[in-house]
């Protein structure tokens, strides 16, 4: 879908939709912007800068959402314990008043 050109830039075969021309990410990919070889080299630096600032909170993000599924794997953990534990103490209970 795309080749990569000098200094980086990426020229993609079919035409992007708004959001992937300013390198928004549209569900698990992420687009690059085009930049025309017109461009002057500041322009370009410039576009790369302001991608590398949104690829880093793309990557907080993602980041922050790691964070909250291993904090719900963690709280699952633990009740799972808690559950094992409760029917263990009632297993145990319904078989001591059996023998009694």
């Amino acid at each position: 879908m795309c080749s990569l050109l000098r200094f980086g830039t990426l020229r993609f075969s079919q035409p992007l939709s708004t959001t992937q021309q300013t390198g928004v990410s549209c569900s698990s990919h992420y687009y690059l912007p085009f930049i025309p070889h017109t461009q002057g080299p500041q322009a370009m630096l410039d576009d790369m800068n302001t991608l590398i600032d949104s690829l880093k909170k793309r990557t907080l993000e993602l980041e922050k959402q790691l964070s909250a599924s291993y904090a719900d794997v963690d709280r699952i953990s633990l009740d799972l314990c808690k559950l094992r534990s409760r029917l263990l103490e009632d297993g145990v209970i319904k078989y001591l008043e059996r023998q009694a």
